[in-house]
This record gives structure tokens, C-alpha cells and sequence, in this order.
């Protein structure tokens, strides 16, 4: 009976030693790790969002200062939706020779009628310098009143540590924002159906003109199922843009709907322009998987320690793609310090503390498995308590025979 009566308290004891907590059905979480150490971002910020309540999944840096680069065409499409026609026609000009020399472009020539469905086309999906000053253009008569309405509506969004001096994202000391206002940013275009088509088709046709024929063109974003980056395309991906220069690095505002759940993220200054997708793609799986404990607020989401770089030998333009930029100028400096935007990411985070370390490796692997997984390991793990259970028990048994017999 004594035996009996210690098993319970020996198994309590035993199961006790497992740092783990069941929050619901299928899930275990360890009771130590917030959520959101469980995985990293080789990006100099990032955050995730979920789109229809606006609630912040996931955030590193999202407050620090960065070039935009292209991203910054969100802004401009959003102007150019909210105050013009997609319908209208217009007559391309002479201020498309206002585009930096060494800016993508998208082959728009002066003299060229075109709607502005068409012009947002090659804006938006080959990343056109030259058609944002046609946009700016068309919406407010010149460059520099368009810029001013970007500022506006920055500060109507809510945007905190956002400054613009130009539609493209040409690099300048004062032309920064965060991966945070961006992201607001990219909320509030991806309200209009028609950016979201634009943005979400990997491969698109545009209409012949008077000076081009049909053309096609394919969208520098990799993780648009369909993409020129097949080893990069995620199946739940519906946009939005990239963004590169060599003093803001590679960024991708991202966005992406499994089961009627749409996440959008933004990373900024990773190594490369493939790492900007794999980095999108791992928060995005994280996110999902994570969704539930995250919605409820079972735990904090914190911070996580950036990894090593995994994907710096790539720091060139892919050969044939209508790039963001070739190159950079460099920005001159700022007016005032608090205006100077943080420097260039680095390109060599410090290292993640290892797993060993921590104490956590198996528990990661646990949580690698599936529901089905996890029953299997915890009914294995029950039955292999019992079983050392009852041969304590009976090495107990042993020694008090034998010591009755002495």
C-alpha cells in the first residue's frame, strides 16, 4: 500500500522537472520562453501584423529610423488612388527626365498616352522611378506638391518617424520612415482592390500604347506564387513591394492570406534580396503556427536576438531584373541629428546564443512535431515514468527483504 500511495507523488515529482504548460488542446508551450524568442530575423527590423485587426504579431526595431528604398511607391500609388481614376488618360511628359540616372525604370517615354491603371502597372510590379513623378504629376500638379500630400498623409496615418522628399525613394538624409509606419502604409493601400491586384500577380500585361506594344512584365517580389524565384514563392503570398539601395539594404513589405487570415510584414535592411524573402517567409510560417497563443495573449511578444547571417553572398542585382537601384549616392548629412536616419543595417548581426545553452534544444525539437507527434512523445514519456516508477518500486521491495533477512 505504501508503495501504492508514493507513486502518485513520485510521478508529480517526476513530471514537475518539465518546464511545460498546456494552454489548450494540442498545445504546449514552455512556461520560461515567450513566443516570440522561438524565432529570430537576420533583418535590421521587421514586424507582422494581422491586417484585419491591426494587432502587432511580432517586432524587432520596428521604431528604428531606415532608408525605404522602393517601398516608398506605396505612398505614392495610395495618393494616386485615393485622388485619382485608374481610368484616366494622361500624356507622359517631360518630368520623367527628372528621375536620378541610375534609378530603375520602366521604359515610359514623353509624348506616350497611357491610363494611369497602366502607369501604376509598372510602378508598381517593375518598380518604376520614372512613372511616380508622372503620378505626382497627375495628382498634384507638380513634384513638390505630391511630396508634401505624402507627408500629410503619412502624419493622417499615424506615422511617427516618417519623412519624405521624393515618390520613388531615391536616397536622402531626409527621406526615412520605420518598419513600423510602413506598415501602416501598406494597410492602408491594400484597401483598394486595385492595388491589390496589381501588387499580387506575379506576372502581369500591360495594354499596348502609341509608343509600346503588349508587354509583360514580372514582379521583383520572389515570394508571389509564380515568381522568378521559384525556390522562394509562398503559396499564401498576395504582395506588396520591394525596396533596395546599397545604404538601406534589401526590404520587402509583404503580405499573405491562408484560410481567410491575412498577415502582413515588413523587413527591412537584410543582406539580400533572396534573404529578404526567406526572412518574410519564416516570420509569416511563425506567425500562423502561432497565431492562436499570440490572438489570446497567452504570452508577450518580445524581441528576439538576431541570428548569423545566413545569405550575404548575394549583394548584387540579379542580371536582367528591373532593380530597385543599381547603385546609392550617398545621402548628405542631416539638418539636425534627430532627423539623421540610423545607419545602414549591418550586415553582420551577433550571433544567436546556442540552443545548448539555454537548456532548450530538445524542447524545440518537441515543438518541431506535430499535434499527433506530440501525443505520441508525451504517452511514450508517461509510459517510461511508469515503468521507472515500478522498478524504484521494486529496488525498494528488494532492500526491505533483504534487510529482514539480516
Amino acid at each position: 500500500m505504501r508503495r501504492i500511495a508514493a507513486l502518485p507523488l513520485l510521478l508529480l515529482f517526476l513530471f514537475s522537472l518539465f518546464p511545460v504548460s498546456v494552454l489548450a488542446e494540442g498545445t504546449i508551450v514552455e512556461e520560461d520562453e515567450p513566443v516570440a524568442d522561438r524565432i529570430s530575423v537576420n533583418a535590421y527590423s521587421a514586424i507582422v501584423l494581422e491586417m484585419d485587426s491591426g494587432d502587432t504579431l511580432y517586432e524587432y526595431n520596428a521604431d528604428e529610423i531606415n532608408y525605404p528604398a522602393s517601398t516608398t511607391k506605396m505612398m505614392t500609388a495610395l495618393l494616386c488612388l485615393e485622388h485619382g481614376n485608374p481610368k484616366d488618360e494622361i500624356t507622359v511628359s517631360d518630368v520623367i527626365y527628372e528621375v536620378p540616372s541610375n534609378a530603375s525604370l520602366g521604359g515610359l517615354v514623353e509624348g506616350e498616352v497611357m491610363t494611369i491603371h497602366q502607369v501604376l502597372q509598372l510602378m508598381l510590379v517593375v518598380s518604376a522611378s520614372e512613372a511616380t513623378l508622372v503620378v505626382a504629376e497627375y495628382v498634384a500638379g507638380d513634384v513638390d506638391a505630391f511630396v508634401e500630400m505624402m507627408n500629410d498623409k503619412a502624419e493622417e496615418l499615424g506615422c511617427e518617424s516618417t519623412h519624405f522628399v521624393n515618390p520613388h525613394g531615391y536616397p536622402n538624409s531626409d527621406h526615412y520612415t520605420t518598419a513600423r509606419d510602413l506598415s501602416k502604409i501598406a494597410m492602408a493601400a491594400m484597401e483598394y482592390k486595385e492595388f491589390r491586384d496589381i501588387v499580387g500577380a506575379a506576372v502581369t500585361t500591360v495594354e499596348p500604347t502609341n509608343v509600346h506594344g503588349t508587354q509583360t512584365i514580372v514582379s521583383t517580389n520572389g515570394i508571389l506564387p509564380g515568381s522568378k524565384y521559384p525556390d522562394y514563392n509562398y503559396p499564401y503570398a498576395i504582395g506588396i513591394k520591394t525596396g533596395h539601395t546599397s545604404s538601406a539594404g534589401f526590404c520587402l513589405a509583404s503580405a499573405a492570406d491562408k484560410d481567410g487570415l491575412r498577415l502582413l510584414c515588413v523587413v527591412m535592411g537584410t543582406p539580400s534580396r533572396t534573404s529578404s524573402f526567406e526572412q518574410t517567409i519564416r516570420l509569416f510560417d511563425w506567425a500562423y503556427d502561432n497565431y492562436d497563443i499570440l490572438n489570446y495573449g497567452k504570452e508577450a511578444v518580445e524581441a528576439p536576438e538576431l541570428p548569423d547571417m545566413t545569405d550575404a553572398t548575394e549583394d548584387s542585382v540579379f542580371d536582367g531584373e528591373d532593380a530597385d537601384y543599381v547603385e546609392a549616392i550617398a545621402p548628405t548629412p542631416a539638418p539636425t541629428p534627430t532627423l539623421t536616419p540610423s545607419p545602414a543595417p549591418s550586415l553582420s548581426p551577433s550571433p544567436v546564443p546556442t540552443p545548448d545553452s539555454a537548456g532548450s534544444g530538445a524542447l524545440r525539437r518537441f515543438r518541431e512535431l506535430d499535434d499527433s507527434g506530440k501525443k505520441i512523445m508525451l504517452v511514450i514519456g508517461i509510459v517510461i515514468l511508469l515503468a521507472l516508477a515500478g522498478i524504484v518500486a521494486a529496488l525498494v521491495s528488494m532492500i526491505r527483504k533483504a534487510r529482514r533477512k539480516k
